[in-house]
């Protein structure tokens, strides 16, 4: 054989050109990193691929809001040197962060340039941690020196207005909105003492009450539609005043309000545009909400977005009636639905209301929303189901004044009531399954639960309700284990137990008493084949090695976070320590 030219043939699959293609696409910017050091050809086959997801930063000091000339003008160098050695001209990177920086471009031509010469490259751009001066500049950068742009993020800028000396003296913009139809994307979250303000809608300037007059984005949401009107994406934080305590249902979400009533003005004069499918308004304001605003709810029912993502606070005021009227809005497109409630309230008894959503593939409920996983009856498609309780195994981190107030008439309405702390909801130990008994979910592959312990029998109708897990996190006591290792052996690949788990060592290993013989141990973690990540507190009772040894045996195994017993032997520990470096491994003392 001629392993020269096996080497150079496209027979070899390492240098085929549509498999390496395959490979690049579908590759980690992590992994291309490493790739481009393979040889040659790999480095110019991957390089198209590598630039156009790797996210180049630009940062500046912290504290002084400075640009990093000498990085900055090193790059503009690269990038203009005769024949393009490096490619940057053939394979610009499109994807930048820029943070720390004073965007002020009056007067300023090196960082004028730095836009021009940019700019029309980028296709994703982070600004974080800025500074911004006046309507002018801040349009400047968002609109025309970025007119290829399809996701823009805002995060934590400072926006300060102009004395009126200094707007007279800025460079007016035309007049004609040059729309980008590219951008489909748009993240803005504002410090916490920020507030969105529209110039249009004078009846929402209350909204700005105890926010600092000089740092509020100053850019109206008629502009930003305008200038994006094929905006599918929008997420938005810290955008509202937290909801006053008193306050009725209509109060709060006042900026959200005012971009959907432009939202909806516009589209009478531009047909098939503002059409969002994500929204994600979780966080709009810092703390959560008493209750989801009416008036915000209204304006949603008059546009009907043709969402398949939806992650709001739907508020724990909030009356079936309401939530309900939202799931039945968007339960044909839905694919991706997270909810959360502040913890102060009891549960939906009826959640999801009779509501079928054919097309949801991803649930994640954190609060007091759902009493037990019932409406799995009513998610026949769902891939994806994440219950979170516990404080710590949280999506979302937000606070709550609880204090008493009275509520308004609804189905679930409340009068003079008092905010108390709800403990979690055991929704397993909630649950009858004998109303599931016809129910398989196969389509189900993973499972994130809070810290009740589940008994044998509930995990065997949590196996037969979804089958064909491979993600779990869950709490178990010894013959729940039992179940999981042996119902879920040939499927399961992460596996997290969580700290309110009382799985005893002999069990964990499958050793009883002293018998030592893997041949005859009842079903334990080595049945495991495929797990790839397992995840524990620790065994109190660990006094065997053979449960650190089980874990060895695992030929998949890449991922462990554990603490080990102190009757660990320096051994097993070392074995452990040597085999998953990297990973988060202790030894409890």
């Amino acid at each position: 054989m001629d392993f020269d030219k096996t080497l150079v043939s496209d027979k070899n699959p390492f240098l085929n050109h549509l498999i390496l293609e395959t490979l690049f696409k579908v590759a980690s910017v992590e992994a291309l990193r490493d790739f481009r050091l393979v040889n040659k050809l790999w480095w110019e086959k991957s390089l198209p691929h590598f630039r156009s997801n790797y996210r180049l930063s630009f940062q500046g000091e912290f504290e002084a809001h400075s640009v990093p000339w000498e990085k900055v003008d090193q790059f503009l160098e690269w990038v203009n040197l005769p024949n393009d050695p490096f490619l940057l001209q053939k394979y610009p990177f499109q994807k930048y962060n820029v943070s720390n920086w004073r965007l002020r471009l009056n007067n300023n031509p090196g960082l004028h340039q730095f836009w021009e010469d940019f700019g029309p490259l980028m296709k994703d751009l982070k600004i974080e941690n800025c500074r911004l001066y006046g309507v002018t500049d801040t349009e400047r950068i968002l609109f025309d020196l970025t007119p290829n742009l399809e996701s823009l993020t805002l995060n934590w800028n400072w926006y300060h207005q102009l004395s009126r000396a200094e707007r007279e003296a800025e460079p007016k913009r035309g007049e004609v909105v040059v729309p980008n139809l590219n951008l489909k994307k748009l993240i803005i979250s504002l410090k916490e003492e920020l507030i969105f303000v529209e110039p249009e809608y004078p009846e929402y300037e209350s909204s700005r009450r105890g926010r600092s007059n000089d740092e509020f984005l100053p850019i109206s949401w008629t502009n930003i539609l305008k200038t994006f009107p094929n905006l599918k994406g929008l997420q938005l934080e810290h955008i509202d005043s937290d909801q006053n305590e008193y306050e009725e249902t209509e109060g709060g979400y006042s900026s959200i309000n005012t971009l959907l009533s432009v939202a909806r003005r516009l589209r009478e004069t531009t047909a098939n545009a503002y059409q969002i499918e994500e929204l994600n308004i979780v966080n709009a304001q810092e703390n959560a909400l008493y209750s989801f605003p009416r008036s915000t709810l209204n304006r949603l029912l008059k546009l009907q977005f043709p969402l398949t993502q939806l992650e709001l606070d739907i508020g724990v005021h909030t009356g079936s009636s309401d939530f309900k009227k939202i799931l039945e809005m968007y339960c044909e497109t839905l694919k991706v639905l997270k909810v959360y409630r502040a913890p102060y309230t009891s549960a939906f008894t009826r959640f999801p209301f009779g509501v079928v959503m054919e097309s949801l593939a991803e649930l994640q409920l954190q609060g007091p929303i759902a009493t037990s996983v019932l409406f799995l009856e009513n998610t026949p498609n769902l891939k994806i189901l994440r219950i979170l309780n516990e404080d710590h195994y949280l999506a979302y981190d937000k606070r709550f004044r609880a204090e008493s107030r009275h509520g308004s008439d609804d189905s679930d309405g409340f009068n003079a009531v008092e905010w108390d702390y709800q403990e979690p909801i055991s929704v397993i130990e909630q649950t009858d399954f004998s109303h599931l008994e016809n129910k398989v979910n196969s389509n189900l592959v993973e499972f994130v639960n809070g810290d009740e312990v589940c008994t044998g029998n509930q995990m065997k109708s949590l196996v037969k309700l979804m089958p064909n897990l491979k993600r779990l996190r869950i709490g178990v006591g010894d013959d729940g284990f039992r179940v999981l290792c042996d119902e879920w052996k040939s499927s399961m690949m992460e596996l997290e137990l969580a700290p309110s788990s009382t799985v005893h060592a002999g069990v964990f290993a499958g050793i009883l008493g002293d018998c030592h013989d893997a041949s005859k141990r009842p079903p334990n973690i080595t049945d495991l084949k495929y797990l790839r990540n397992f995840k524990m507190d620790m065994i109190s009772d660990a006094e065997y090695d053979a449960v650190y040894e089980g874990l060895l045996r695992l030929p998949h195994l890449k991922k462990l976070s554990m603490k080990c017993a102190p009757t660990v032997s320096d051994e097993a520990f070392n074995q452990l320590t040597s085999k998953f470096s990297g990973c988060v491994i202790r030894r409890h003392r």
